[in-house]
């Protein structure tokens, strides 16, 4: 936030991430948002594939003021990318956990949740915003192996390659003929 004071962060996961603390630490993985949310309650934040949210997370998203969007994974069909471009500021930090991947395609995350994105999906997403958007960062979070399953280790792979890719894609002027092409459109 220091670097990148106007960023926002695309957060693509089955969990919102948003509980209070989780076995007595803030610091847990399933507090990571909710910390972000406190200590820069600026930040926008648009969470993407969202399968399940606790009662906790709920009430808190219902008591608080945030700059968060969600976009649950059981809406995918009426998602539209362009809404989730808007909700994101220029530079955008993107955080992925392998939860938010359907688990016939990724049952190696480490709490994997039926439904979700496919590949296709995902590679849609992340390739506009890579094209529209400056990314300042990128994690990804939850494989779990499983022995002599390598299939989902090499869609990660994959995965991170594109991430990689679309990344440095745009700033080799790869996508500019698509960005004119829609803003022609729009």
């Amino acid at each position: 936030n220091d670097l990148y004071p106007d960023v926002s962060v695309l957060y693509l996961s089955s969990r919102p991430n948003l509980l209070e603390s989780y076995q007595n630490n803030k610091f847990n993985n399933l507090c990571a948002l909710r910390q972000i949310c406190e200590n820069i309650p600026e930040i926008k934040i648009t969470q993407v594939g969202i399968k399940s949210v606790s009662q906790e997370e709920a009430d808190w998203l219902e008591q608080n003021d945030t700059n968060i969007e969600i976009y649950f994974a059981k809406d995918i069909k009426q998602w539209k990318t362009a809404d989730i471009l808007s909700n994101l500021t220029k530079n955008v930090y993107i955080s992925c956990n392998l939860n938010v991947l359907d688990p016939g395609i990724m049952p190696s995350s480490m709490l994997p949740e039926p439904g979700g994105l496919n590949w296709e999906r995902i590679l849609d997403v992340v390739k506009n915003v890579c094209a529209f958007k400056e990314i300042v960062g990128i994690d990804f979070v939850g494989l779990s192996p499983i022995t002599g399953l390598n299939a989902p280790n090499l869609l990660v792979a994959k995965l991170v390659n594109k991430f990689i890719a679309y990344t440095f894609a745009r700033q080799l002027g790869a996508f500019e003929e698509e960005a004119s092409l829609v803003s022609q459109e729009s």
